[in-house]
């Protein structure tokens, strides 16, 4: 066992150690993760300790514990799934969830644009959106959460797309429907950023925490270049993106 040494923090040592060992596969998923006590007896420091660095290897999602039971190592987190790949997935006819993933907390209403929403959907600032939201969780915990945005005038002829609830089909499906114009081409952004409070709360962290997250952003437009929906997925802590590319020969 390696022992404190330097100026870093002795629990943030011994969370670096146990996070290599996860991330190597030397401690691989369902194995059984040493309690505190242990912890502490081993690297000779306070039970307080210990159990600091056991709260960042939860938070990070990479154990998860249960009283008088223990902790035990979580798969690794998968990819997160972006609006685009949801898309590609349903056009193919499979479903837009992966195996063992689900949704809650769904929200819908009509809401004045903020700038950057009007700007993209080429309304004026202010005009009424639809926004709809929803959290996506798998088998690690909750992976992402999700907003959509919609020009506000469709909630006339899709009345469904403000009802708080699964819609079995996409909503940009939906747009497509009624509007008659298909999404062509997308414009994504990824870029990282603090999580809000609101964010937080649905990723299970105290609100005045600080964890940085992926935000990815996806416009779906149509063959004129027009936005026809703007998509916000704010992944978990952690939560990453993994993308295969084909290089042209």
């Amino acid at each position: 066992m390696p022992k404190i040494t330097g100026v870093t923090p002795p629990f943030v040592q011994i969370a670096t150690f146990y996070r290599d060992r996860i991330k190597t596969g030397e401690l691989k998923a369902g194995d059984r993760f040493p309690p505190a006590r242990v912890i502490a007896d081993d690297w000779g420091v306070s039970r307080a300790t210990a159990d600091k660095a056991l709260g960042i290897l939860r938070n990070e999602r990479l154990i998860k514990s249960a009283p008088g039971i223990g902790s035990e190592v979580l798969p690794a987190a998968v990819s997160l799934v972006t609006g685009e790949d949801r898309l590609v997935l349903a056009r193919s006819g499979a479903t837009f969830r992966r195996p063992g993933e689900t949704t809650s907390g769904h929200r819908a209403e009509l809401v004045p644009a903020p700038e950057d929403v009007a700007s993209i959907l080429g309304l004026a600032l202010g005009a009424p959106v639809i926004r709809r939201s929803r959290v996506f969780s798998d088998a690690t915990g909750v992976s992402s959460f999700s907003t959509s945005w919609i020009p506000g005038d469709l909630a006339a002829e899709a009345p469904e797309l403000l009802k708080p609830q699964r819609l079995g089909k996409l909503s940009v499906e939906i747009v497509e429907e009624v509007t008659g114009r298909r999404a062509v081409a997308r414009v994504n952004g990824i870029h990282p950023k603090l999580a809000s409070k609101s964010e937080l709360t649905v990723f299970g962290y105290p609100n005045d925490s600080v964890h940085p997250v992926l935000a990815i952003s996806t416009q779906f437009m149509d063959e004129n270049g027009d936005a026809i929906e703007y998509g916000v997925d704010i992944g978990a802590p952690g939560r990453g993106i993994t993308e295969r590319v084909e290089i042209s020969r």
